[in-house]
């Protein structure tokens, strides 16, 4: 009996321990290997993001090429200043023809004329200054109608701009450097191609046109040539005295 009893015993451990074993989850080294992958893999990640963070400091840190600087050349030049429209320059065409400003022009140019008498040929009296007010009339439209198309075939600009810096050095070079210079489309300074050009034809017209016969256009090249210090003369007068 107590054999039996032992030998039952015994079976009922035996299948016990089978049981259990059983139950338990098979551990062949999968797992571990997966979990060794995937701790690869996030360091793989982490080591390629690596080279393009170096890579974004470097290309931070260098110095731009020269395609860059190209790049910011183009760039509109900070002068504050702003190109008037095109109604704004015809408009402003329009101004300079018939302007209070032109029309004291006329009359003084040609009251001065009058009273030196010159041209002699057309007298000191009053149908010599009619003559003469229709003759620094028509040499000003010729001149400023030549400058109005130049600029707009160039897109330049030949207005003159009253000086930002105030002071009286920066005041008077402005007004000697506006009568030969221009602005083009950023603003900066460039020879004034349409004003010279406009100062030469005026004078070159009216010497060969309607001036007496001793005057040719060789007179008409030496009065462009005053017509520069002409409108230096008019630009002080608009930097210091004229603001309209």
């Amino acid at each position: 009996m107590n054999a039996k009893l032992l030998l039952a015993a015994c079976i009922l451990a035996a299948a016990a321990n089978a049981f259990a074993q059983s139950g338990e989850p098979e551990n062949d080294g999968t797992e571990t290997r997966n979990i060794t992958n995937k701790t690869e893999a996030v360091a793989g990640q982490a080591s390629s993001k690596q080279p393009s963070v170096t890579a974004e400091a470097e290309r931070s840190s260098r110095p731009p090429t020269s395609a860059e600087t190209a790049a910011k050349d183009k760039d509109p030049i900070d002068t504050g200043y702003e190109r008037p429209d095109a109604k704004q320059r015809f408009r402003n065409y329009l101004k300079n023809l018939g302007s209070p400003l032109a029309l004291g022009y006329y009359a003084g140019t040609a009251g001065l004329l009058t009273f030196r008498n010159s041209p002699k040929e057309w007298g000191d009296h009053g149908d010599g200054y009619a003559r003469r007010f229709a003759n620094v009339a028509g040499k000003h439209a010729i001149r400023t109608t030549t400058i109005y198309a130049l600029d707009e075939a160039l897109k330049l600009d030949s207005s003159f701009y009253r000086s930002k810096d105030r002071s009286l050095t920066a005041r008077l070079r402005n007004c000697v450097f506006s009568a030969v210079t221009a602005r083009d489309r950023r603003g900066k300074r460039v020879l004034g191609i349409p004003v010279i050009a406009g100062g030469v034809l005026s004078e070159v017209v009216s010497s060969s046109g309607w001036y007496p016969r001793r005057y040719d256009y060789e007179h008409g090249l030496k009065g462009g040539a005053i017509s520069i210090g002409v409108t230096a003369g008019l630009n002080l007068f608009k930097e210091f005295v004229w603001n309209p």
